[in-house]
């Protein structure tokens, strides 16, 4: 530091002041400075620098004054040997103290006239050096600092970054800031930019595809920007290498692009889906009995994009159908993206009854016929209602001439059928003859010549002596 005293009357103090003090004012004075204490400015163009003086003679009190430039600061009255300025900078030039103190005869000693000065520590600069991103998003950049005067060591701050080293890499293009502290925390702050290229954008939208199993699925960019243009484009799940695409099918798609300098950047993927396969299922009931028109079908259809909308055979539109008789029925179903499914159902023909009988005719105008009745199909539950007289047992007997007619139901699953049977009549016969006797008594040329008329014309005959004819001849007298 820099002192020097210089001569009182750069002061201002008149000449002949200083010799009409009294002999008295002399025993009391001179007020000397005894030494000055500075202590520097931490950082240069601070203000927290101080100058303390420590002074000795004269009488309290004491005023102290500091001047630089153009300012001055004044203690005001004190009555202790020493007082501190605070809150000093460097200044214009070195610091004039003038201390005054009491003679003791209320008047003033001469004063004491000490210079210092405030010193700034040598100021200390930083230049940051950098490397850009090599592509965009690479997050390559690099930043190193250099740094001159201040007090080392030195620590540095990389705001956003836990890094305090001299250098940080891992950069993303933009613009950032690096904070130096020397020894005596002064600090200084630069802002630095890591270059790069526009950072990739671009977004991509994908239309799913209309019907399970279908390939109409598109993705369509936003348009890619960013790199260095022109790019090229690959995708995962197709060939295809444009920017855009179309004809795809369900899946998982992801771009890669590479710019002209050989840089990449991978998009996000983009999942196209697909309606859930369109199903029909479906019960049915086959009509209960032949002829009827009692069947049903009952379909269930899954997947695909509700509503659905229903085209059967019969021009029906419902889902389901009732009151059918046998036979193919065709459904479509179309959903709501316009995928079809189909479903085709077989109603069969119900249980028939099959009847026939065996019939033997009533003869002679008798009660003698009856019927044998054989039933086949259903469910082999059957009931019998035969008419005439309302009889219920499967077979008729003691039958006359007539038309009978029975009708039967199966009891278990309903169906009915019915038949008629004709019992004839057969009538007796007639037996006439024409007996020629014999030539005598004991001739054996006798003869009978017998003619049968009605009944059903196949007759048998038996006489009883045997034959088996219809006439007999060569008889002997007798009966």
């Amino acid at each position: 530091m820099k002192r020097a005293l210089r001569d009182l009357l750069s002061f201002g103090i008149p000449l002949f002041t200083l010799f009409l003090l009294t002999s008295e004012a002399k025993a009391q004075c001179p007020v000397v400075i005894d030494s000055i204490v500075t202590t520097d400015v931490t950082c240069s163009g601070a203000n927290d620098g101080s100058i303390c003086v420590y002074y000795s003679g004269g009488v309290p009190n004491y005023n102290i004054n500091l001047f630089n430039g153009p300012l001055v600061l004044t203690s005001g009255p004190q009555s202790g040997n020493s007082y501190c300025f605070t809150g000093l900078g460097s200044g214009v030039q070195d610091y004039q103290i003038i201390v005054v103190g009491e003679n003791g005869s209320g008047g003033s000693c001469p004063a004491a006239i000490g210079f210092t000065t405030v010193d700034d520590p040598a100021p200390f600069t930083i230049s940051v050096s950098t490397v850009g991103e090599s592509c965009p998003d690479s997050n390559d950049g690099e930043a190193s600092v250099t740094v001159s005067g201040g007090v080392a060591p030195y620590t540095y701050s990389w705001p956003r970054f836990p890094n305090t080293g001299s250098s940080i890499s891992g950069l993303d293009g933009g613009n950032y800031t690096v904070i130096v502290t020397d020894a005596n925390g002064c600090d200084q702050s630069q802002a630095y930019t890591i270059s790069t290229t526009p950072d990739w954008d671009g977004t991509f939208t994908g239309t799913n595809i209309t019907c399970f199993g279908g390939n109409d699925g598109t993705i369509t960019s936003s348009g890619v920007t960013g790199g260095t243009p022109p790019y090229t484009f690959s995708w995962t799940g197709t060939t295809q290498t444009t920017e855009n695409l179309t004809g795809l099918s369900a899946g998982s798609y992801t771009l890669t692009v590479t710019d002209a300098v050989n840089c990449t950047h991978v998009f996000p993927t983009v999942v196209l889906t697909q309606p859930a396969q369109l199903t029909l299922s479906e019960t049915h009931s086959d009509v209960s009995c032949d002829g009827l028109n009692d069947g049903s079908i009952n379909v269930t259809v899954a997947g695909g994009v509700p509503p659905y909308t229903y085209t059967w055979s019969n021009g029906a539109t419902t889902e389901d159908l009732s009151g059918l008789g046998a036979g193919n029925y065709l459904l479509s179903v179309e959903d709501a993206n316009g995928c079809t499914g189909n479903l085709s159902v077989t109603i069969l023909n119900g249980s028939s009854l099959s009847l026939s009988v065996f019939s033997i005719n009533a003869e002679c105008n008798e009660a003698n016929g009856s019927i044998d009745l054989t039933v086949a199909g259903g469910s082999g539950n059957y009931g019998y209602n035969w008419q005439p007289g309302s009889v219920t047992t499967q077979d008729l007997s003691g039958l006359t001439a007539g038309v009978y007619t029975v009708v039967v139901t199966d009891n278990t699953i309903g169906c009915i059928d019915t038949l008629s049977v004709i019992v004839n009549n057969f009538p007796g016969h007639e037996v006439t003859g024409v007996v020629t006797n014999g030539t005598n008594c004991v001739s054996n040329d006798g003869a009978i010549d017998i003619t049968v008329t009605d009944g059903s014309g196949d007759f048998s005959y038996s006489w009883s002596h045997g034959p088996t004819t219809e006439d007999v001849s060569a008889l002997a007298p007798g009966t």
